[in-house]
C-alpha cells in the first residue's frame, strides 16, 4: 500500500489510552531465543516503491542490525506466528515491536519487545504490512536511508530526514538455498535477482 492510500487517522491521546488494552497482545515468550521453523521462514528485501528509486537502487536484504545486506545467506530468516513478526539469526530468535506514542524507529528486533507487536502480514501474499489503530492512517510505513538503514514510520511525515520509501517484500528461504545449490559459479543473489526480485520492481 503506498503512502497517501491510507484508510484512518493517528488516533488522539484520549482514544490512545483507551484503545492500548485491546491493541496491545502478549508476545509468545516460547517463540524467543529457539530457532524457528526453516520450512516456513522467509527474508525480507527492499523494494522501492518510486520510479526513480528503481532505476537508482539496487535490491538488499533486511538484517536483525536494521541494516541490509546484498546477500540472502548473511540475512536472518523470518516467521510471522499469530501475526507476530520473528527473525532468527546465529541460533537466536527476536522479535519486531515498537512502543505507543514512537514517530518512527529503526527496524529492529529484540529479545524483550515492547507493547505493539501486532498485526503483521502480507498484502497481496507479496508486501509486509504492520497494521494496528495506534499508528498513522492504522498502518506503518517502510522507509530507507542512503546508507541501507531500515525505519518503520508510525506517524504522518514522521520519517527520519533523508529517508526514502520503500516496500518490504517476501522472498522464500528455500528460494535462496535453492540458488545456492544450483550454481557453484554463479553468484547466488544474481540468480535470485533475476528471477524473483526484478518482477517485484516491475510492478
Amino acid at each position: 500500500m503506498r503512502p497517501g492510500t491510507r484508510r484512518n487517522r493517528l488516533a488522539t491521546t484520549a482514544q490512545l489510552i483507551t484503545l492500548l488494552p485491546s491493541l496491545i497482545q502478549g508476545q509468545d515468550t516460547n517463540v524467543l531465543g529457539n530457532s524457528l521453523d526453516a520450512a516456513s521462514s522467509f527474508h525480507l528485501v527492499t523494494t522501492p516503491i518510486f520510479a526513480r528509486q528503481k532505476r537508482q537502487s539496487g535490491f538488499s536484504y533486511v538484517g536483525t542490525n536494521g541494516a541490509t545486506t546484498g546477500s540472502c545467506i548473511d540475512a536472518p530468516t523470518y516467521s510471522l506466528i499469530n501475526g507476530q513478526l520473528y527473525a532468527s539469526q546465529g541460533g537466536v530468535t527476536y522479535q519486531y515491536s515498537t512502543t505507543p506514542g514512537v514517530a518512527y524507529t529503526k527496524f529492529v528486533p529484540t529479545t524483550e519487545p515492547g507493547l505493539i507487536t501486532t498485526q503483521f502480514s502480507f498484502s497481496s501474499g507479496t508486501y509486509l504490512s504492520w497494521t494496528n489503530n495506534l499508528f498513522f492512517n492504522g498502518e506503518a510505513q517502510w522507509c530507507s536511508t542512503v546508507d541501507g538503514t531500515v525505519y518503520a514510520v508510525f506517524q504522518e511525515n514522521g520519517q527520519p530526514t533523508g529517508c526514502f520509501y520503500i516496500a518490504l517484500s517476501l522472498l522464500s528461504s528455500a528460494d535462496c538455498q535453492a540458488a545456492v545449490t544450483a550454481s557453484a559459479t554463479i553468484p547466488a543473489t544474481s540468480i535470485i535477482n533475476d528471477k524473483y526480485i526484478r518482477s517485484l520492481a516491475e510492478e
